[in-house]
């Protein structure tokens, strides 16, 4: 234990004589609402943020999201003196506080140029209106494959056709990361030959449905009230398909099967409809992407 103690003085020494020989570095403005010490702004003080801010200064990967806040010992300047300041207060004596504010967030009381600047981060109604890039009506040729489908009786042969998808709205609920697509989807002609008892008739239906597809947005930790958005979460899309509808107003005389019938075109609008929900969840995360670009995507919790 002494001397595991003797390395941390040891290691403090060190750092605090490279301190005198490291140049200060000014960043910010005066006076903001923030926590002393918490370097990587994740709520708590621990090794991670004496780490954050020596790789701030030497390694060249870390942004400082609130210069104050690894201003540790309120000399005004970020330096190397600072990840001094965390490691003798995490591992030497912690009977002894950081400046203040520390603890919990509140105001410099030191006027400097060191500031700390509020994590910008993008609320729900940004988010769904970057992921809205979906909405629109697609054109999907060929969309309806050719099949022939029989049930009591009835015998209905569908041949290609092309449909078409519209997004309607995309939502996001920071609360969660989850968003909601939601469209409609059909076909205005799908050529058909149905055969039932005396019944054979060739003419145009048209399908249509409702779709929805929800999913959810990987999100780390950011800030306080905030996380970063990378990507969608693999596995979470679910589409669903509601409210299939066929118009049989072309096709004469088919009154008594016409509850059969929708039946089977239920069927055959889910398989039609599948594949094209399977290739919005693409959509999905190309529009994600297009959000995120080169810079992380911060959304407020």
């Amino acid at each position: 234990m002494l001397q595991s103690k003797n390395t941390v003085f040891a290691i403090l020494a060190i750092l605090a004589v490279v301190a005198l020989l490291t140049p200060a570095l000014f960043a910010g403005q005066v006076n903001s609402n923030f926590d002393r010490g918490d370097v990587n702004q994740d709520g708590t003080l621990n090794i991670a943020d004496p780490i954050a801010a020596l790789d701030f200064l030497f390694g060249g990967t870390t942004v400082l999201t609130c210069e104050d806040a690894a201003d540790s010992n309120d000399d005004g300047l970020i330096n190397i003196a600072d990840a001094v300041s965390i490691l003798g207060y995490l591992f030497v004596d912690s009977s002894v506080p950081l400046p203040m504010p520390f603890g919990g967030p509140g105001e410099d009381p030191t006027a400097d140029l060191i500031g700390c600047n509020p994590t910008e981060c993008a609320d729900a109604a940004e988010v769904s209106a970057g992921l809205s890039i979906l909405s629109g009506t697609f054109l999907l040729p060929g969309a309806v494959p050719a099949q022939t489908i029989t049930q009591s009786g009835v015998t209905v042969v569908i041949m290609p056709a092309d449909a078409e998808l519209t997004v309607g709205a995309v939502v996001y609920d920071a609360a969660t990361h989850t968003f909601t697509a939601t469209g409609t989807a059909g076909a205005p002609a799908v050529p058909v030959t149905i055969t039932a008892f005396l019944i054979n008739v060739s003419c145009d239906v048209a399908i249509t449905a409702d779709w929805s597809l929800t999913g959810s947005l990987d999100a780390l930790p950011f800030a306080p009230g905030a996380s970063e958005i990378t990507g969608v979460t693999p596995g979470s899309v679910v589409a669903t398909v509601t409210n299939p509808t066929v118009d049989f107003s072309l096709c004469p005389g088919l009154g008594l099967i016409s509850g059969i019938l929708n039946g089977l075109f239920a069927t055959a609008l889910q398989d039609a409809i599948d594949p094209i929900l399977a290739g919005l969840e693409v959509q999905v995360s190309d529009a994600v992407d297009t959000l995120i670009g080169t810079t992380p995507l911060i959304v407020c919790d």
